[in-house]
């Protein structure tokens, strides 16, 4: 008798798991990544302005403070600031009806796909747009707010079209992802940060991103 390889054994298995589950495990991914995509400028914005600027034209400035060089680091004002931390909710809130009626015409796979890929895409472009011009930055962060603002509604498209009655429940659980990605997101950006640059806090999550859209 034919003794299987591990491949052909775990293939088996995992062909054996109904279809939903693979879905629920899918878009608890999907949450964990649009969560990374949300918040890992509020870690790595920290290492990305001079610390000189982040006082209000009023007050003081400390211009002998010694900073670690994690990179390029830009004279953003407080104001400028805001600006960019709030950039992405700018979008986020534009695309929120319109997701669910995308989802609904194309399905809700797609959608996920694209958003997620677009995601991807701008955040790994981010440290260029922010070396060009913080205007640049700020488009690229409301582009990312408008590709997540689909990815909910497209998701309880796809929970509604797979779960069973009597598994809601476990499909709406798979939403809980998105305070994982939060809390694994900014130890892993502030670990990036310190080692490589936080050029790479944007390279990384963009990289995993695309692998999860895929």
């Amino acid at each position: 008798m034919l003794q299987k390889s591990p491949l052909q054994y775990f293939g088996k298995v995992f062909a054996s798991i109904p279809t939903r589950f693979n879905i629920a495990f899918m878009l608890f991914n999907t949450c964990l990544v649009a969560y990374m995509m949300r918040v890992l400028l509020s870690i790595s914005i920290l290492a990305m302005v001079e610390p000189t600027t982040i006082h209000d034209k009023n007050s003081s400035r400390l211009d002998q403070i010694i900073v670690p060089d994690y990179g390029p680091r830009y004279e953003w004002s407080a104001h400028d600031q805001s600006l960019v931390l709030g950039s992405f909710f700018y979008g986020y809130l534009g695309t929120q009806l319109l997701g669910g009626m995308l989802a609904e015409k194309f399905g809700g796979r797609i959608i996920i796909f694209l958003a997620l890929f677009l995601s991807a895409m701008f955040t790994g472009l981010s440290p260029l747009m922010a070396d060009i011009s913080i205007w640049y930055f700020i488009a690229s962060r409301v582009i990312i707010g408008l590709a997540c603002g689909v990815l909910y509604p497209a998701i309880h498209c796809v929970v509604a079209i797979w779960s069973p009655v009597e598994e809601k429940g476990k499909f709406v659980a798979c939403l809980l992802g998105g305070a994982l990605g939060t809390v694994l997101t900014w130890s892993l950006v502030g670990y990036i940060i310190v080692n490589m640059g936080w050029i790479w806090a944007f390279y990384i999550p963009a990289i995993i991103t695309a692998v999860v859209s895929f």
